[in-house]
């Protein structure tokens, strides 16, 4: 079996679809081809090839030449969601927004101490799954906005910085897989896995809907600057330029970024920058995301499995 035909196997089976659904999703009659291909007794056509490539979410070359074979089980994973509240990966999925404290600025405005308290009780809701998280989430916002409107406090924007960040990536996630929380209410397993794979193979793999377009028609035009500029002004200060930094690197590991690359491209740039914080020691904040994809690393559906193998491999090598 060559490389491209452990890639198929191993994208189909990912996706928890059998032969047959990957065949009649491009368009073929029957699974004998996808069997052939898989076999490596033969090869699909170069229209084949880029439909297979467009339903996984890979480029026609990422198909061809990585090693794309995995264990992982999308639907699998979903399934046994319902069972895994997942507290441990929500808390370190929080824990890659920092509260910044900087103590000049906490004896200068009595009311920085009070809104971090709200942004506390903010993360601590969505940890528990409380319905009152976005009270405290408009609030904090609120009052950030306020402080940093009346003294330009440091402190308030890259708190404010992390709400956001937080919001949007959360977003993110939420847009891919929205339709399938109704299905995770089915009591019998068997009954909900085979709605699950409905879901995956009619909806999630279906959509003709680019993610980053629709992404960007529903926050960017009102948000994208605001937050490169925050950025901007953390990497001015001395004592927040590493936040900066750090959060430039988070945009492009979660492609949250404004621009014409694919989201593949995006995330390799954000390994870049990953591997640049390693270089400049950043360890505090490295900690944060190696904890997360360590995590991850272990269930994987957050962002594009392979990438997340790549990051989870870089900090067993760091």
């Amino acid at each position: 079996m060559n490389r491209l035909s452990q890639n198929i196997k191993s994208l189909r089976k990912r996706m928890g679809e059998t032969q047959e659904d990957l065949a009649y999703s491009i368009g073929l009659d029957s699974k004998s081809a996808v069997a052939n291909w898989e076999s490596g007794n033969n090869r699909p056509s170069p229209e084949s090839l880029k439909k297979i490539a467009a339903r996984y979410r890979v480029t026609v070359d990422q198909l061809l030449e990585d090693d794309l074979s995995t264990g992982f089980s999308l639907l699998n994973y979903l399934n046994n969601a319902v069972e895994d509240k997942g507290s441990d990966l929500a808390h370190s999925f929080i824990y890659l927004f920092p509260i910044v404290t900087i103590k000049e600025d906490d004896d200068l405005y009595p009311k920085l101490k009070d809104t971090k308290d709200i942004h506390r009780h903010f993360f601590e809701c969505v940890k528990n799954q409380d319905d009152e998280s976005c009270i405290y989430l408009e609030k904090a916002i609120l009052d950030y906005t306020e402080l940093i409107k009346q003294s330009g406090c440091i402190s308030a924007i890259a708190n404010i910085l992390s709400l956001w960040l937080f919001v949007m990536i959360t977003l993110r996630n939420y847009i891919n897989f929205e339709e399938i929380f109704d299905l995770f209410e089915i009591k019998n397993k068997t009954k909900r896995k085979k709605e699950i794979k409905r879901f995956i193979s009619e909806d999630l793999l279906s959509k003709n809907i680019d993610f980053s377009e629709n992404m960007r028609s529903m926050v960017y035009e009102d948000y994208y600057k605001d937050i490169m500029e925050e950025i901007r002004v953390l990497k001015g200060d001395e004592r927040l330029f590493q936040l900066g930094d750090y959060y430039h690197c988070l945009i492009h590991i979660f492609d949250i970024v404004d621009n014409d690359l694919s989201t593949e491209i995006n995330q390799q740039i954000g390994l870049v920058l990953l591997s640049d914080l390693s270089l400049m020691k950043k360890i505090n904040l490295l900690k944060r995301i190696e904890n997360y994809f360590i995590k991850v690393g272990k269930s994987s559906v957050i962002l594009n499995d392979k990438y997340v193998e790549k990051v989870y491999n870089f900090f067993k090598k760091s």
